[in-house]
């Protein structure tokens, strides 16, 4: 006969109450430390605007924010940052998304016009021209973007080294 490997199933323990008290108020603990801190999401999708919702209070902290990575950046500075910085950190990446969304928008938007012009147009001659308007307006569209995201890296970067800069100075 074949002896099988078999393993007793254990009894389940009963917790005496002083253990469970004691459990209980390990969780309340760790529940509480966690969260003190809020933590950040991006919540959107591509046909619409992007937001940073802070979790803690489900308070929109960024709203109207075209691109994506953009948003990513912003959670990212803002989960990794302390309690005490989140306050002057979104008032310096606030000067850098107002100097930085209106010019991404505005290429957004050329690009919109752009294409449906092209998709509507019979002229060859106004075909051509709107497409070269089209792919200088994405070329310029790319370098907003870059530099709207190295801005927000630069705040970050100078926030942690305490520099008193000013973001509006960035490009």
């Amino acid at each position: 006969m074949v002896k099988l490997n078999t393993k007793p199933i254990p009894k389940s323990r009963k917790l005496s109450p002083k253990k469970k008290k004691e459990l209980l108020s390990k969780l309340e603990n760790t529940v509480k430390n966690v969260s003190k801190r809020g933590l950040y999401f991006v919540v959107g999708n591509k046909e619409s605007f992007f937001k940073v919702i802070d979790s803690k209070d489900k308070r929109i902290t960024y709203t109207d924010i075209s691109i994506r990575e953009a948003c990513e950046v912003i959670q990212e500075i803002l989960n990794r940052a302390t309690n005490k910085e989140i306050p002057v950190l979104i008032k310096r990446l606030n000067e850098v998304v107002y100097k930085h969304q209106p010019q991404v928008d505005k290429f957004i938007m050329d690009l919109r016009f752009y294409n449906h012009t092209i998709d509507t147009t019979e002229d060859m001659e106004k075909l051509i021209i709107t497409e070269a308007r089209q792919q200088d307006a994405y070329g310029r569209y790319q370098h907003a973007k870059e530099n709207y995201i190295n801005a927000l890296y630069i705040c970050k970067v100078h926030h942690s080294q305490g520099s008193p800069i000013n973001p509006s100075s960035f490009q």
